[in-house]
């Protein structure tokens, strides 16, 4: 509950600021902008999430293809090697492939909503199915309808983009 009204406040303190100086995409202008805690703990929000969201999406499949070296041959230079040829190739990737951006917009808009909203609050009463109280059912129910309404609006967003790119 205290992730949920911090993520909340965050995001409203965000659209504040951000709406504010915002043209016709979602930029900052900073040498506009305000130097207040509020604006620079926003923009510093703007620049580790897709970092961190990276990292956080890269960091398993480095894992994997770790274990697939041979224990001799698992050193800190082959590894370093390893993680650098993957984020290469998925830069390769990004750059050659046509509406990339796009396709990762919806992939993004399904995944994003199932992973954080619908599946966390589906496990919980999975799991905790018998000791759950009627309002924690609600709230979860009221989760899910919200995180399906959202993936819905973000998958609908994304396709028309991509047909309308296409076209």
């Amino acid at each position: 509950m205290h992730c949920a009204i911090y993520c909340s406040v965050r995001g409203c303190r965000g659209h504040g600021v951000h709406n504010v100086w915002r043209n016709h995409g979602v930029s900052v202008h900073i040498e506009h902008a305000p130097k207040s805690h509020v604006f620079q703990d926003c923009s510093l929000d703007y620049v580790t999430n897709p970092i961190t969201k990276y990292a956080l999406t890269m960091t398993p499949l480095a894992l994997s293809l770790e274990e697939l070296l041979p224990s001799n041959r698992q050193t800190y230079g082959n590894i370093i090697m390893l993680r650098s040829a993957l984020v290469l190739s998925s830069l390769v990737v990004a750059l050659s492939v046509p509406f990339f951006g796009l396709v990762m917009s919806l992939v993004g808009s399904l995944l994003t909503m199932f992973v954080a909203y619908i599946l966390p609050c589906a496990c919980f009463l999975a799991i905790l199915r018998s000791t759950v109280t009627w309002s924690q059912i609600v709230l979860c129910v009221f989760i899910i309808v919200v995180g399906l309404c959202c993936a819905g609006v973000g998958t609908y967003s994304s396709l028309s983009k991509i047909i309308q790119n296409y076209q």
